[in-house]
């Protein structure tokens, strides 16, 4: 079947159009607030300042530097793509009207995907490792001065958790021994099955007994569904307004959308059908588990 050429040049050409319009839609707050984006050309970056917490001090002799080369810690970047086929009679005969919500959902993919894997990391963090060597979520962190901090929790999410976790998060410290001074903005993130006890919590007036609920306002509430999807009895206490975050995006190629529509190449001579892709370069890692004290909801409240 001839194609005319301007006919596949328009129709890649509306294709990229509902693509990019689709992935300029309003990101996710809470992966914004939990990941830093980091620009990179090399194929992995090696992080070895994140211990670097100790903050200002009296210069007294000779400045005391930080040893920002210990604990390094290098993401690589992995290449993620989304493929898809046009058939070139669809095309040929102008029926592309029903492609528009396969591009859509393509970027809506595209777009939600730094979430998806930012909540894996998340929610595996009792067995992944960070920095320092231990779990992001650990009772053996250890910073290179010897000084220990643990951020993990077992139990579900119950009233009195939530507190224990809100006071370790809030007595959190840098390696000098200083208050990390976190608070500014503290989330209860969980899952949709916690979602009604995390708002009973932190927002109802009064407790089930009657009494003035003096949790409420303690911090702010955010269900996040990805978390659903791996462990639904997983809660998390943070805080999400400091400069610097728990975790890491680190961007090589943003995403690009692809084709292959050249009528005289080998795959669409053989199959009668283009190719569309989304593709981009990136790396996810951990950054500062000291933002964040986590449990996996393993053993009873």
């Amino acid at each position: 079947m001839l194609i005319n050429k301007s006919k596949i040049v328009q129709a890649s050409q509306g294709f990229k159009a509902v693509f990019f319009e689709e992935l300029a839609a309003k990101e996710d707050e809470i992966v914004s607030k939990l990941a830093a984006r980091v620009s990179t050309s090399n194929t992995s970056e090696t992080y070895g300042w994140l211990e670097k917490l100790s903050g200002m001090k009296e210069f007294v002799g000779e400045a005391r530097i930080g040893n920002v080369g210990a604990n390094s810690y290098t993401i690589q970047n992995k290449e993620w793509e989304d493929t898809v086929s046009v058939s070139a009679r669809d095309i040929a005969n102008d029926s592309l009207g029903k492609y528009k919500k396969l591009f859509q959902a393509m970027a809506t993919g595209a777009r939600l995907h730094d979430g998806e894997v930012i909540a894996d990391f998340l929610c595996n963090g009792f067995t992944r490792a960070c920095y320092d060597g231990a779990n992001f979520f650990s009772d053996v962190h250890k910073y290179q001065n010897g000084l220990t901090y643990s951020n993990v929790l077992t139990k579900k999410l119950s009233v009195e958790n939530f507190r224990n976790a809100r006071s370790v998060l809030r007595t959190m410290r840098k390696p000098s021994g200083k208050s990390m001074g976190l608070g500014k903005d503290i989330v209860l993130l969980v899952g949709a099955a916690n979602e009604s006890l995390a708002r009973e919590i932190l927002t109802a007036e009064r407790t089930a007994n009657g009494s003035t609920n003096i949790d409420k306002g303690t911090a702010r509430p955010v269900v996040w569904s990805e978390i659903d999807v791996i462990n639904p009895n997983a809660w998390f206490v943070c805080d999400l307004g400091q400069v610097i975050q728990p975790f890491i995006i680190q961007q090589e190629q943003p995403v690009e959308f692809r084709h292959c529509d050249d009528p005289n190449d080998s795959y669409v001579i053989q199959n009668n059908e283009f190719l569309y892709q989304a593709y981009k370069v990136a790396g996810y890692g951990y950054a500062f588990p000291q933002l964040m004290v986590g449990s996996d909801g393993s053993t009873a409240a």
